[in-house]
């Protein structure tokens, strides 16, 4: 099918390509039509169509191929009326069911979505169309079991999908199953599949694995693939933190913030870059920015605590410190940190102050902290 780029976030391809005609398609206006729509001329296709229809108004192939056409426009009230009309004049005509599934499936009406597959699946049993639609019907529903049996059934059908593969690999991670996921992900990327969010989606799989190799290469392909997808970016980023790359962590962070600027975990990531570069100065614009995003972040607090910390600025590091404590007065990090500026400024009234409450919270933590009063 001829669909509109932004439709790759929401769904895939719907397993059929082009618009459909019958012995119409010897008739000069309804290829014209065919053909504007192959151009993706959506609205041309629709005035051709209907000057058509005056004609041939019981054309089935024409009535689909103008439901097709604002299918693609995203208008799916227009849609969902002259696929119905091809229905009405073609009970049986399977693809004009699964479009209207799909269409309605868009416009949140699942259960009406769900039944007019089910009507598809009644003329053709295995249509492998049909069951996807099903499957994406459910998990928009966040019926993930049922989600996963339609597409598993459609990938049964027809296993050359990698589209399908995707979209097991996505509800399988939701319920939890990343053994799996990654294996349906690694399936949809050998059957050739590029459509961004599979090398992102099997990339942090990766990452989480420490297989940070593959994970960055995946990562680079999704930001061809996607250049405005700020994720992509993002998770770059930090996993080439993770192997100590920091220059390209920074460039990567840099146009995740570029891409969305109100990301507070890329302004957070940009820091730590910085921080873990031992360029602490540098972090604190970030952590602040972070901060402003998201003001109750207990972890980019302590992060700009520790950056003032480290960049000699004991004061703000205090403050920065007591703020997170403001929020959860049992953060250990935080009374951590308060017993370390402490310990620097030599007062050790205050450093042990910090080390009786965390004896309370934080054994591992009170002990790190002993050690360096005791080490005064």
């Amino acid at each position: 099918m001829k669909k509109a780029v932004p439709r790759a976030i929401l769904v895939l391809a719907l397993f059929f390509v082009g618009a459909f005609s019958s012995v119409s398609q010897t008739n000069a206006l309804f290829q014209q039509g065919l053909d504007e729509f192959n151009r993706k001329e959506y609205s041309k296709s629709i005035d051709t169509y209907k000057q058509y229809l005056t004609q041939f108004p019981n054309d089935y192939s024409a009535h689909f191929n103008v439901g097709l056409a604002y299918y693609n426009l995203f208008n799916y009230p227009l849609a969902e009326s002259s696929l119905r009309s091809a229905i009405r004049i073609k009970p049986d005509y399977v693809r004009a069911h699964v479009y209207l599934g799909s269409t309605l499936s868009f416009a949140n009406r699942y259960n009406e979505a769900i039944a007019e597959l089910m009507k598809a699946l009644e003329f053709e049993p295995n249509n492998s169309g049909a069951y996807f639609e099903i499957g994406l019907a459910h998990y928009r529903q966040k019926n993930y079991t049922a989600a996963l049996q339609a597409y598993r059934r459609s990938s049964e059908i027809d296993p050359s999908k990698g589209d399908t593969h995707y979209r097991i690999g996505a509800t399988l991670s939701r319920l939890d199953k990343k053994v799996d996921a990654q294996a349906a992900y690694e399936r949809a990327v050998s059957l050739g599949l590029k459509n961004g969010f599979v090398q992102y989606e099997l990339a942090r799989l990766y990452a989480g694995n420490q297989r940070y190799t593959d994970a960055i290469r995946l990562l680079k392909e999704a930001a061809v693939i996607l250049p405005d997808y700020a994720l992509a970016y993002h998770e770059l980023g930090t996993t080439y933190n993770e192997v100590k790359q920091f220059p390209l962590a920074i460039a990567a962070l840099n146009t995740a913030i570029k891409l969305d600027p109100k990301s507070a975990d890329s302004h957070l990531g940009l820091g730590n870059s910085y921080y873990n570069d031992n360029k602490y100065a540098e972090s604190i614009p970030h952590y602040q920015k972070a901060l402003e995003l998201s003001p109750k972040w207990e972890t980019a607090g302590n992060y700009l605590g520790d950056a003032y910390l480290y960049s000699n600025q004991p004061a703000q590091a205090l403050a920065a410190f007591n703020k997170v404590l403001a929020i959860n007065p049992k953060n250990t990090v935080a009374i951590y940190g308060l017993g370390l500026v402490h310990v620097r400024q030599k007062n050790i009234v205050l450093a042990q102050q910090q080390l009786e409450k965390l004896d309370l919270l934080d054994k591992p933590s009170a002990d790190k902290l002993r050690e360096k009063i005791n080490a005064m």
